[in-house]
């Protein structure tokens, strides 16, 4: 068609550890109340950790939503579910715009898990190459062997990011 979109915002997070409170959220409806779209396809009965976003400024009439992230595959994943409301300005039709936010959504989420993932391995070298004598970061002895700090060789990565 031909038509070039980039939009901009800036976006307040909160993150709520044990969960947005469900005030907060519209559990009938997408969120077009003024209240953040309930995250529906979450694991039932898994703890949830939440980071809502609402934009602040931007070009969007409306942008709020929640990222629900949960332990998933007996804690060898990260379940990770999202609700977001978009209002675009009354100019732009929605199904212009639609496709391109759902594939920067995927291509961002994907960007995330190869962030974390370097994050993790990276934390993983640099806490081996700080083992000083007996395994310990401070130096100091608690009667294991070099290399294996109090407590064992730490565990494998846990996995991958799922998106719903």
């Amino acid at each position: 068609m031909g038509i070039k979109f980039i939009a901009s915002c800036t976006l307040e997070c909160t993150e709520f550890v044990a969960g947005v409170p469900e005030s907060l959220c519209c559990t009938s409806g997408n969120g077009g109340d003024g209240l953040l779209p309930y995250p529906h396809h979450s694991l039932a009965g898994v703890p949830v950790r939440d980071i809502t976003f609402v934009q602040t400024k931007g070009d969007f009439e409306a942008f709020r939503g929640v990222w629900r992230v949960q332990p998933g595959g007996g804690g060898s994943s990260t379940f990770l579910c999202y609700s977001v409301f978009v209002k675009p300005q009354a100019w732009l039709p929605v199904f212009l715009i639609e496709s391109r936010i759902t594939s920067e959504l995927s291509a961002n989420l994907m960007a995330l898990q190869q962030h974390a993932e370097r994050v993790y391995a990276s934390s993983r070298v640099s806490s081996s190459a700080s083992t000083i004598n007996d395994g310990e970061p401070d130096g100091e002895p608690d009667g294991e062997p070099d290399g294996e700090p109090k407590g064992g060789p730490e565990e494998e990565p846990k996995g991958w990011l799922r998106m719903v």
